[in-house]
């Protein structure tokens, strides 16, 4: 009866083997993705400019917002034409 017992240990410990060393593989190709990933966004990050301050996203930020801006009123303007032509027909 102890070598039954025995015998489905060593099996259920084979098992859990085979698994772990799936479960490595499947990790080991997870780490291999993630290191290309972080080459790769290194590489982007040491290509971008160092030396570009704070005022100038502030600036470009503000250009978009007045654009935004104007775009609306432009839309608004369109809009009230097409009102104003539907009215008439």
């Amino acid at each position: 009866m102890d070598d039954a017992r025995q015998q489905d240990d060593t099996k259920r410990m084979i098992e859990q083997i085979r698994e772990m060393r799936v479960q490595m593989k499947a990790l080991a190709a997870e780490l291999q993705s993630k290191e290309e990933t972080y080459k790769e966004l290194l590489d982007t990050y040491t290509r971008l400019p160092k030396n570009v301050n704070r005022a100038v996203y502030t600036n470009r930020i503000l250009d978009i917002v007045k654009q935004v801006k104007k775009q609306k009123v432009d839309i608004n303007k369109v809009r009230a034409a097409s009102l104003e032509s539907a009215k008439i027909d």
